[in-house]
């Protein structure tokens, strides 16, 4: 679930109004009446009227749905995970990294900018800049964003980040080299919840960064990265959410409070978590659907991110193209079974509960 600030929303003039309609007749039926609907940017296509009486009733956010056009690409990835690192400085409890397998490496940055040129050949709709790892880590982060600054046609830009060494050299660094979108885990509004959540990080560092970054970006005047807050919802931190709430709805542009992804079931704890309701028959992948592409630090690639140990391995950027591997025996394979009702043979696929996400 998503809310906005009210005060981040802007008018959506900059849309072209072949867009506009496009988005609106896509998206309105499925939107409940009482969200507002953005593209990515929080360009208003719907709901003044909600954020009108929100702002009479003294609320500092509403609900929030983004939509946004995706690129019809041909033979091609439709968005993209690019995993700078698998390292990282925590081990929140509700992480895949707790399970994962695969080898603590940084991404090699030529092979990153090789990546990103690939993708920008054709065009994409989206950049992700992180998986399992914690990509400010990666000692050549700020010129491997940059690099991607030179293309227009990535999409948004996403990072995401724990926030322990977002310190006030990084944060000037990425109000200068910004992402389109900063997704920032606040994870909890008190310290003994937060170190039952995130026991390695520290708690004063996390909430004294954030609330830099968004003190830093108002008075420099800057319009990106969108501050995107998260908490997690699970058992821990439930009686915390409206704390949450409440602290950023006037700081943060966009708050969310997550699902929680048990990554199919391979996460005991998340398991442990999720409500039974989610114990349904699958006919609907969305990762599929979406056609997109995991890439990791060592080159090997997913097409889906619940595979956090690639085991589906449908190639290598380090032997091959993006197109290639979409166009591989591997990628092809998923898609076929898909189409024919066979998911349920690939051993991942058949476990899911992610469907949804």
């Amino acid at each position: 679930m998503e809310y906005v600030n009210i005060n981040s929303v802007v008018d959506a003039d900059n849309v072209p109004e072949a867009e506009k309609k496009e988005l609106l007749d896509r998206y309105s039926e499925e939107i409940s009446t009482d969200k507002v609907m953005t593209t990515s940017k929080l360009e208003l296509l719907r709901g003044q009227e909600i954020i009108d009486v929100a702002r009479a009733q003294g609320d500092k956010i509403v609900p929030l749905r983004r939509v946004e056009l995706i690129k019809e690409t041909e033979n091609f990835p439709k968005r993209v995970l690019l995993e700078l690192t698998t390292a990282c400085n925590s081990d929140c409890t509700m992480c895949p990294r707790n399970v994962l397998t695969r080898t603590i490496q940084h991404m090699d940055t030529e092979l990153a900018m090789r990546t990103i040129d690939s993708l920008a050949s054709v065009g994409i709709s989206g950049l992700w800049l992180y998986n399992i790892g914690e990509s400010l880590l990666h000692p050549k982060f700020y010129e491997i964003l940059e690099y991607c600054r030179q293309y227009d046609n990535l999409g948004p830009l996403w990072l995401s980040t724990n926030g322990e060494i977002l310190d006030d050299a990084r944060i000037e660094l990425l109000l200068d080299y910004p992402v389109d979108i900063l997704n920032y885990s606040v994870n909890a509004m008190s310290e003994e919840t937060f170190k039952k959540v995130s026991p390695a990080l520290n708690f004063d560092h996390v909430q004294k960064n954030i609330h830099t970054l968004i003190r830093r970006k108002r008075e420099k005047g800057v319009n990106y990265p969108l501050i995107r807050t998260q908490m997690i919802e699970m058992p821990s931190v439930s009686g915390e959410i409206e704390m949450f709430l409440e602290e950023f709805g006037d700081k943060a542009d966009i708050l969310s409070i997550n699902q929680l992804e048990i990554f199919s079931q391979n996460v005991p704890a998340n398991v442990e978590n999720q409500e039974e309701s989610k114990n349904k028959v699958i006919d609907v992948c969305n990762r599929l659907d979406r056609e997109d592409f995991f890439i990791f630090a060592d080159g090997s690639v997913s097409c889906c991110d619940t595979d956090f140990n690639c085991t589906l391995n449908i190639g290598n950027v380090r032997e091959n193209t993006v197109q290639d591997i979409f166009l591989g025996p591997q990628y092809q394979n998923m898609k076929s079974l898909y189409k024919e009702g066979r998911l349920h043979e690939v051993d991942l696929c058949a476990k899911c509960r992610d469907f949804d996400l």
